[in-house]
């Protein structure tokens, strides 16, 4: 019996089968619904979900570069956890189980895109919409300092400091209802 010798994949051909196994932003049809979304795993042991969260976020972060994004819910993604990443100084960060609420009556008016709603052309429909001046945001934080640890995460954020994307990202764990496009109006960007 012979064997015929493998030879390496060509680099392009390597490179489609990267791009092959990237997670893709979902339909908006296929975003889990409210109730089918969890709080994101955090056990350490036999069934490690601290491990499994940071893979996805890592995932996350190759689709959200090749978006052009700077967050993105693993709803997004069709996966029903309370997770999501943000872009900051070039970095990404990652946060389970958030929620936020606004501090004060303070509002601004927001234009802000979605990697979920593009328009048939590919590009990024607009909304505008009304959004916390200040929030309080508290949850969980994963980092990468001497290992995989979570940190209780509690902050206030300003929306000049990235308050908008953290109410953008926390509104998607609401399902699609709780999308931009049935929270504010669309307006076309020349």
């Amino acid at each position: 019996m012979t064997f015929a010798p493998e030879f390496p994949s060509p680099p392009e051909e390597k490179e489609e089968k990267k791009r092959a196994n990237l997670m893709k932003v979902v339909a908006i049809e296929d975003i889990p619904q409210r109730d089918e979304i969890g709080k994101a795993p955090t056990k350490r042991g036999r069934d490690d979900g601290l491990l499994k969260v940071y893979k996805v976020c890592k995932q996350m972060e190759k689709v959200c570069d090749e978006r052009e994004g700077v967050g993105l819910s693993a709803v997004q993604v069709g996966i029903p956890w309370r997770l999501f990443i943000i872009k900051t100084d070039g970095k990404y960060e990652y946060f389970l189980n958030c929620v936020y609420e606004p501090i004060g009556d303070d509002v601004i008016t927001s234009i802000e895109g979605c990697l979920s709603l593009l328009s048939e052309s590919g590009d990024f429909r607009r909304f505008e919409l009304t959004r916390s001046l200040i929030v309080k945001v508290t949850g969980q934080k994963l980092t990468e300092v001497n290992g995989l640890t979570i940190e209780s995460f509690s902050a206030y954020i300003h929306a000049e400091d990235q308050g908008v994307v953290f109410q953008h990202e926390i509104d998607h764990q609401l399902g699609p209802d709780g999308l931009i496009s049935n929270k504010g109006k669309e307006i076309l960007i020349w």
